[in-house]
């Protein structure tokens, strides 16, 4: 009998050391095949990062603007007012002037290899911001296969965009998607890197209204802070330029293009629907007076909806809700890009982690959906002459921005996520 309980033993040992054998050797190889794809990808994203960077041109290219005010400010000591001579003598750049002083080194190059430098960093910068999304997102899947989100967003029509205009918005993504990262352990930090995207961009200063929801204090008092003691540094070089800034936001030299594709905002959709202008053939009606009207309320109602998700601390995914405010900040926001949906990448990541915890057909669906619609890019008419006549006239416009339903429907996703959170019994 003692025999025959000890060889029940050794086998059942023997089976199970067999078990965690298998295990082990299969968590191994699962382990291998997604490093293969990780490596793979990152290979590919390294391959079309090359392939953007040589369509490259100067003739199309943000970057100019950002070099001509480094220049202005390097000769003038203003980076709105050229040096006397020069053919350029308003550039066009509407930031404030901070910004010139901190890319003052790029006026030591001449504009085409300052915009290839200006690409790598962008480039590394890009690199970051997928690394933080990811680190902060909460998604296993991102973590796992980060080669792929990699490859992914290199690929995304808006990070080409950014690239390849030479834009700021990876940058800024950085500086908000740090915020949030920080805002437990380093609300000082955390607070800085806000009040830095906000001098960069202003529309950032919508984040403010978040953190105030929050009661999170301490980030939006240190936002403050930092923000005047960052414009009383910049003002060592003197009052001059912020003058300037100011008579050229109340008489600009160049109107901005509101009424553009790449404008995503309410307030460009309304402008396009109801004035003449240059980027469409014909409006809904020709009505320019009812367009702030309608952009007040509109953005009034969408301000309501998102207070009413955001009013309580309790928020049982915070990175929904953050990331609900950032998709609200670039509603709102009245020169939304469509470069600056690079930002995106953070609530798709967060609804990924929500759906690899309930796997929710609806909710995956409709986020493919609304994944689709923001990677159809400006431009997308111009393949066929009778479609962009058509989606250039009249109700056509309706349909002319697809990204902007886009947005729409992460807000919705999110907005009922969030609210439903926040209601839910503990």
């Amino acid at each position: 009998m003692a025999l025959q309980r000890l060889h029940d033993m050794l086998t059942m040992n023997y089976a199970h050391g067999e078990s965690s054998m298998a295990t082990t050797t299969k968590s191994r190889s699962f382990q291998q095949s997604s490093q293969l794809i990780n490596s793979i990808c990152l290979f590919l994203a390294l391959g079309w990062l090359v392939i953007i960077r040589f369509t490259l041109t100067p003739a199309t290219d943000d970057f100019k603007q950002y070099w001509q005010a480094a220049i202005n400010f390097w000769q003038t000591g203003n980076p709105y007012i050229a040096a006397p001579g020069q053919a350029i003598v308003h550039t066009g750049f509407y930031y404030l002037p901070i910004f010139a002083y901190i890319t003052q080194p790029i006026a030591r190059f001449d504009q085409v290899s300052g915009q290839v430098f200006w690409y790598w960093l962008n480039v590394i910068a890009l690199f970051a911001f997928v690394w933080l999304c990811i680190s902060v997102s909460g998604s296993v899947l991102a973590r796992r296969y980060w080669g792929v989100v990699l490859l992914a967003m290199c690929l995304a029509p808006p990070t080409r965009v950014n690239l390849q205009l030479g834009q700021i918005s990876i940058f800024v993504a950085i500086f908000l998607i740090g915020c949030f990262a920080l805002a437990q352990q380093r609300p000082r930090f955390a607070g800085f890197l806000l009040a830095l995207a906000s001098l960069f961009r202003i529309y950032p200063v919508l984040l403010g209204g978040y953190f105030v929801l929050q009661r999170n204090w301490q980030i939006t008092l240190w936002a403050f802070l930092s923000g005047v003691v960052l414009l009383g540094l910049s003002l060592v070089y003197g009052i001059g330029p912020y003058v300037s800034f100011i008579q050229l936001a109340i008489t600009p030299t160049t109107e901005y293009p509101f009424a553009a594709q790449h404008n995503i905002s309410l307030y460009g959709v309304f402008t396009r629907l109801f004035v003449e202008n240059r980027f469409t053939a014909a409006p809904l009606v020709h009505a320019p007076w009812i367009i702030r009207p309608l952009t007040l309320i509109s953005s009034l109602v969408v301000v309501w909806l998102l207070f009413l998700a955001l009013r309580t601390q309790r928020s049982i995914n915070p990175q929904l809700a953050y990331g609900l405010a950032l998709c609200g900040m670039m509603l709102l926001s009245s020169t939304n890009g469509y470069y600056t949906f690079v930002l995106l990448l953070f609530p798709l990541l967060a609804l990924l982690a929500l759906l690899e915890q309930n796997a929710d057909r609806n909710l995956r669906n409709l986020l493919l959906i609304a994944t689709a619609l923001i990677c159809v890019p400006p431009g997308w008419t111009n393949f066929h002459p009778v479609m962009h006549t058509f989606l250039h006239t009249g109700w056509g416009l309706l349909l002319l921005t697809p990204s902007f339903y886009g947005l729409l429907l992460y807000i919705g996703l999110l907005l009922s996520i969030v609210y439903y959170q926040t209601r839910a019994p503990v």
